[in-house]
C-alpha cells in the first residue's frame, strides 16, 4: 500500500531504522512461534535471518552480555563451568568474538579464552551461550576472582563487557 512506501522511506530517509526493524524481527519471531504450519516457520525463519543480515548495516547498539554461572559471589573449593549469553535482537552476537579473562587479586590476568565453547548459538533468537568447562586446577590462584566476559554483534559495535566476582579457595580447613 502507499501509506506503507511512504513510511519506509520515511525511515529510511530520517536514518531511523534500528526500532522499526527490531520490532519487525519480534512480530516475525512472535508469529513464528504460534504457527504450526511448518512451511510458514521455515519461511519465517529464513525471513528473520535476512533481516538481521540486513541489520548489520543499520544496528548501532552493542551486545547486551550476561553471566549465569556460577552465582554471583560464590565461595568455590574447584574451577566451576563458566557461563554467559551474548545477546542481541538486530545483527545477532557474534560467537567468535567472545572473551573471557580470570583477573586474580594479586593483579594477575589470566586468558580463558581457549577454555571457552559455543554451548547455544541460536542466531535465530539472537542469542549465544559461552561455557568454560574443565579449567585446570593450576590455571587459577585461589583467592577473590573476577572474571570479565566481552563479545560484539555481526555489526561490528564496541565490544560489550560484563564481570562476575567469585572466590576459589581450595585449601582444606584447618582443625
Amino acid at each position: 500500500d502507499a501509506g506503507g512506501a511512504v513510511d519506509a522511506l520515511h525511515i529510511l530517509v530520517s536514518g531511523d531504522v534500528e526500532a522499526p526493524l527490531a520490532d519487525l524481527i519480534a512480530h516475525l519471531l512472535q508469529e513464528r512461534a504460534l504457527t504450526s504450519n511448518p512451511p510458514v516457520k521455515l519461511a519465517l525463519k529464513n525471513a528473520i535471518l535476512a533481516l538481521r543480515h540486513t541489520a548489520r548495516f543499520f544496528d548501532a547498539t552493542p551486545i547486551a552480555i550476561a553471566f549465569t554461572a556460577p552465582v554471583a559471589g560464590a565461595v568455590v573449593n574447584f574451577m566451576p563451568a563458566i557461563s554467559f549469553t551474548l545477546t542481541d535482537t538486530l545483527s545477532g552476537p557474534d560467537p567468535t568474538t567472545r572473551k573471557l579473562t580470570a583477573l586474580s587479586s594479586q593483579g594477575a590476568m589470566t586468558d580463558l579464552t581457549p577454555l571457552t565453547a559455543v554451548a547455544l548459538d541460536d542466531q535465530l533468537n539472537g542469542v549465544v551461550t559461552i561455557t568454560a568447562s574443565g579449567i585446570p586446577p593450576e590455571t587459577l590462584q585461589d583467592g577473590f576472582l573476577t572474571m570479565l566476559a566481552s563479545g560484539s554483534d555481526f555489526a561490528g559495535n564496541t565490544p560489550s563487557t560484563a564481570q562476575r566476582n567469585i572466590v576459589l579457595d581450595r585449601a582444606a580447613p584447618q582443625v
